[in-house]
């Protein structure tokens, strides 16, 4: 899949499941088919994997937490009710294949994401199967010509994104997934779904604020950080050299340059030259560290280096042992925050 992330994309893997049936568990079945996928990615020279969920069992597989995510908790007392009565907002609660949409719905909420998002998030059938899954509640309303929806879940909800802080106190609602629509609209809407007793949503945004998000975090009762998801670096130079396009919107102070050397065990160590000035920013794959450039190499693992290139920490905390650490930190464009699969 194509990844946008800010000035530049990126071509990566998807890893959105691995299932075994009850009767064939405990045989490796699940451990063979991961490593063929993973082996499938590095013929295929793709630069990374994203891991859906927080599924730590797989950091022997290479992925480890990465990026990071902004969590608001947002609480009714800052979110008036706008007093529409249910009738006048649209809802349709996900229940699987029996999920009874409106006719057109989902060409709907569709057309609100051109509208306000510049794009649509998703495919009709991706958008339809969104909002049918079971758990997943959309409102919908339309009022002197502006259109906004939100899809929220109970704390028993499916887990589009983990890294939610444990279950607030009161609301039939705990996880806003997705809001989109003219602003004043949506933030009335929010109002809505948290109208009764002390409701309170918790979302996960972007450190990249867009406008309406930023107007949600502005009235949030709480902020906290999560792990945008878990990352396996499957190569290094490919995934360096797809930052060409930021780096030539970056000021850097000097000239420099380096060798990073990614060391694995079991699939081989990569090394990778960099150099750079205030033009211009070259990567080179090496077959192995130059002799005699000791003094200029970093070595780390997998994980060292996913913390180093996506966060949380930064690159001179990540590779703290390092005297050359330091020395990285106008390159890498700490943070790290991909969108959820749903919206890839």
């Amino acid at each position: 899949m194509e990844l946008n992330v800010g000035p530049f994309s990126l071509r990566c893997a998807g890893v959105t499941g691995v299932c075994t049936l009850p009767g064939w568990r405990g045989r490796g079945l699940m451990s063979a088919l991961l490593r063929e996928g993973i082996d499938d990615i590095d013929r295929r020279r793709l630069p990374l994997s994203l891991l859906k969920g927080m599924r730590h069992r797989y950091r022997r597989f290479g992925f480890e937490d990465g990026g990071r995510r902004l969590g608001l908790v947002l609480h009714r007392r800052r979110f008036p009710d706008p007093g529409w009565s249910d009738e006048q907002v649209v809802h349709v609660a996900g229940l699987g294949a029996s999920t009874q949409l409106v006719p057109g719905f989902c060409e709907r909420l569709l057309a609100v994401q051109k509208r306000y998002l510049g794009r649509a998030l998703r495919s009709l059938s991706a958008q339809r199967a969104m909002i049918s899954r079971r758990g997943v509640h959309t409102y919908y309303v339309e009022r002197a010509g502006d259109a906004a929806y939100a899809l929220a879940g109970d704390w028993e909800g499916p887990h589009l994104d983990d890294g939610f802080l444990p279950e607030e106190e009161g609301g039939t609602r705990g996880k806003l997934y997705e809001v989109a629509g003219d602003p004043r609209l949506a933030l009335q809407l929010l109002g809505f779904l948290m109208r009764k007793g002390s409701g309170s949503l918790q979302a996960l945004v972007s450190p990249c604020l867009s406008g309406f998000e930023r107007r949600l975090w502005e009235r949030a009762e709480r902020q906290f950080l999560s792990p945008a998801g878990m990352i396996r670096i499957h190569d290094l130079a490919g995934l360096l050299t797809a930052y060409t396009p930021w780096w030539k919107t970056r000021f850097r102070s000097g000239a420099d340059s380096l060798v990073l050397v990614m060391e694995d065990k079991v699939g081989g160590s990569q090394a990778v030259e960099m150099v750079w000035n205030r033009r211009d920013v070259r990567v080179r794959r090496l077959d192995a560290p130059p002799a005699g450039a000791e003094g200029n190499v970093i070595r780390a693992d997998r994980w060292n280096w996913v913390q180093a290139l996506f966060g949380p920490l930064d690159v001179e905390a990540a590779l703290g042992y390092s005297p050359h650490a330091r020395r990285l930190r106008e390159l890498l464009p700490l943070p790290f925050w991909p969108p959820r699969l749903e919206q890839v």
